[in-house]
């Protein structure tokens, strides 16, 4: 009989165990789902606002090979479009790069997300099993009075103000 108990209470905390870690792997894939498309919406936010800044004509795909001296107003517009061009290549650089710093903190944010989901969980545990130590003191204690029944003698005052703080601790500190 106490074989079987204990391969069921082996079976009971494998099973819990493995329950566990299942939900921690599946906190763990949320987070992280949660965390990129937190960072995919960011990144599209400044696409769209880059593509409103940097909103310009269309380009033009017809030069002529030799500059006519009476357009030196015209070439310039073409160099300082060039520039512009190329300005915005760098910028639109600097913002891919943001975005991928943007995609990396979120993704640094789980790990600590999770670690502190499960930091909270062992002190539960821990106030739980401080718990269940007292309630299978107390059982004893129980167990041990129903087979030797109750003391004899002088202690019988002590064991009725125990009797009496009993009922006062369990009710609150009220008096029943």
């Amino acid at each position: 009989m106490l074989g079987a108990e204990q391969k069921a209470r082996e079976e009971s905390e494998r099973l819990r165990l493995q329950e566990r870690e299942n939900l921690t792997e599946k906190r763990r894939r949320d987070l992280t789902l949660r965390a990129r498309v937190a960072a995919k919406a960011e990144q599209k936010e400044l696409e769209l606002l880059f593509l409103r800044w940097t909103k310009s004509e269309p380009q033009i795909y017809y030069a002529p090979t030799k500059a006519l001296e009476e357009d030196t107003t015209e070439t310039e517009q073409r160099k300082e479009q060039v520039r512009l061009l190329e300005w915005k290549a760098a910028k639109r650089q600097e913002v891919s790069e943001y975005q991928k710093e943007i995609e990396e903190r979120y993704l640094g944010n789980v790990e600590k997300e999770l670690e502190r989901w499960q930091n909270a969980r062992k002190a539960r545990k821990a106030n739980n099993e401080a718990m269940n130590l007292q309630e299978t003191m107390d059982k004893e204690l129980e167990t041990h009075r129903m087979e030797h029944g109750p003391k004899k003698g002088r202690h019988l005052e002590l064991e009725e103000k125990m009797k009496k703080m009993e009922v006062e601790d369990i009710s609150g500190g009220r008096m029943i």
